[in-house]
């Protein structure tokens, strides 16, 4: 496999592990503690930035910069 595709995939793995956890704060209206069981963070502070991301403007950015970065590979 070559580096570009292994980095695609960690990204993406990444990202799938980010929005599910940013999801599971938006379920549980910012419980950082409940959330913390399932990401297995040691440290709640880790959470606590997933939790101030969670600004709906920095989704769209954040759509918006993966379909550039998707375009600029093909």
């Amino acid at each position: 496999m070559g580096y570009s595709f292994r980095r695609t995939c960690l990204t993406q793995m990444y990202r799938v592990r980010h929005s599910a956890i940013t999801a599971a704060l938006d379920a549980t209206d910012g419980n950082i503690r409940k959330v913390q069981k399932l990401s297995r963070h040691a440290d709640p502070r880790t959470l606590m930035i997933y939790d101030d991301n969670r600004n709906k403007d920095l989704w769209e950015m954040s759509e918006l910069l993966t379909g550039m970065l998707k375009n600029a590979g093909e």
